[in-house]
């Protein structure tokens, strides 16, 4: 690598141009992570200390520089013109300046409203058992590191896993704020998440016919019944794509779809929202128009689900449309 490619790359304001990099589906080794550093008692790995619990599109609390007393970092960073003292580190493959981030879908660059350096912008979950954590550490006074270590993929899922680093390297001899960025990569195994196997679904709707109907709450039923007799050597055959065995996993991964949008909509209803407000909580993603209609009417099953759960209360405002809030 030429010098002139090298201070190209070691410019911040240049630093999210290394986000095409992490688009590889095949495994590679193109770097070794930084690790082996204890950064203080609350060490819990060889990358430093855990970031955040096992979750599903969380983030970690608000970190300030000046925390980590064995780091310089004095004059936080200046990202693309703006400085900045701490940061928040999202579960989904990135870290976040101005405030947490929990989308799993990865949109263009430059994010003007939500300035970030992404090493890998996915879809990751660790709340299985047998995937890694989110780390945060220091190797040295000038560098913090972030390591997504063998982490898995939504939902639940640790059959392949990806380890990644984010490395910040503090600058100030060139200015005050000035810093380099690295992406290290051990091994990426995958690249997007999926709720269901195979990928369409049973959509849960409730129409205008029976507005009180409580369909998810029946549906859910019929999962954990079916779970008695299902076996992973059962070859089923849906109503779209191939034929496929592993029941079991289907009916569980369904099952966890749905109360993973649950959680989401619990959190969402702390002010009155229309179901047409919720749908970014319960399925973590943009609608668009030509699939509205049925994104509208599950999002009413799962309002409805909390409200005869009895977890919401329910009214009707003056221009026509119900709106939930959390009891």
């Amino acid at each position: 690598m030429n010098n002139k490619f090298k201070d190209l790359f070691s410019k911040a304001a240049l630093s999210t141009l290394l986000l095409a990099s992490a688009s590889a589906l095949q495994t590679s080794h193109a770097s070794v992570l930084l690790s082996g550093w204890d950064t203080s008692p609350s060490a819990t790995s060889v990358y430093g200390q855990i970031a955040m619990p096992k979750n599903d599109d969380s983030s970690s609390r608000y970190f300030s520089f000046n925390e980590f007393t064995e780091l310089n970092f004095d004059s936080g960073v200046n990202f693309f013109g703006n400085t900045y003292n701490g940061f928040y580190v999202n579960n989904n493959g990135n870290i976040t300046f101005q405030s947490a981030l929990s989308s799993f879908t990865p949109n263009p660059f430059p994010q003007t409203n939500q300035p970030m350096i992404a090493p890998y912008w996915a879809d990751v979950d660790t709340r299985c058992s047998a995937c890694g954590n989110v780390y945060l550490g220091a190797s040295d006074a000038n560098t913090m590191v972030f390591t997504w270590d063998s982490v898995g993929v939504y939902s639940n899922n640790a059959s392949t896993t990806n380890t990644f680093q984010l490395v910040l390297i503090d600058r100030a001899d060139e200015g005050a704020g000035n810093f380099d960025v690295q992406f290290r990569y051990e091994d990426i195994n995958w690249t997007t998440g999926s709720a269901l196997i195979p990928s369409i679904s049973s959509n849960i709707g409730v129409y205008p016919t029976e507005p009180d109907a409580n369909p998810l709450a029946d549906w859910l039923h019929s999962c954990a019944r079916l779970q008695d007799f299902a076996q992973a050597d059962h070859l089923a055959l849906p109503g779209h794509k191939l034929p496929f065995v592993g029941m079991p996993l289907r009916l569980r991964q369904l099952e966890e779809n749905h109360h993973g949008a649950l959680m989401r909509l619990r959190a969402d209803l702390k002010t009155p929202k229309t179901a047409g407000e919720v749908m970014m909580a319960v399925f973590k993603r943009q609608i668009g128009d030509g699939e509205y209609g049925l994104g509208l009417v599950e999002a009413l099953a799962h309002c409805n689900y909390l409200w005869h759960a009895g977890e919401v209360t329910r009214s009707l405002h003056q221009d026509g449309a119900y709106r939930w809030v959390i009891k």
